[in-house]
């Protein structure tokens, strides 16, 4: 688990910076806490607890994994905003770049969409 948590920070640190480490850990606190609010019955928290078991982790283990996807996902959309008016000139992704998204690509390896590197939008 400690090598995939650093795995991650080093991951989202190459693709944010360090600088918005912070927004990210206070938009998955808030994610957390509504997590845990949504837990309002017993049956929701066996229902959580069974969907953690399944992945192989501790219900708090998996709270605090989702509360970090979801940060993700809120910064990811963050940034996309501020971008929009930003990005004059695309840079697209070539399907040889290792670090280039599995869903842009095709089974064989070839792009089936360009999308920019900078403002995340797709070709059209």
């Amino acid at each position: 688990m400690q090598h995939e948590n650093n795995l991650a920070k080093a991951l989202y640190e190459q693709r944010y910076g360090p600088a918005d480490r912070r927004l990210r850990d206070e938009f998955a606190a808030k994610a957390m806490q509504g997590i845990i609010s949504s837990m309002v019955s017993g049956d929701e928290y066996q229902r959580l607890k069974a969907v953690a078991t399944q992945c192989g982790l501790t219900l708090s283990q998996w709270i605090a994994r989702d509360a970090y996807k979801q940060a993700d996902a809120m910064m990811a959309a963050r940034n996309a905003v501020s971008t929009d008016d930003v990005c004059t000139k695309h840079i697209f992704w070539g399907a040889g770049e290792p670090d280039c998204p599995k869903d842009i690509k095709s089974s064989n390896g070839e792009l089936h969409t360009l999308r920019c590197k900078i403002c995340g939008k797709n070709a059209t």
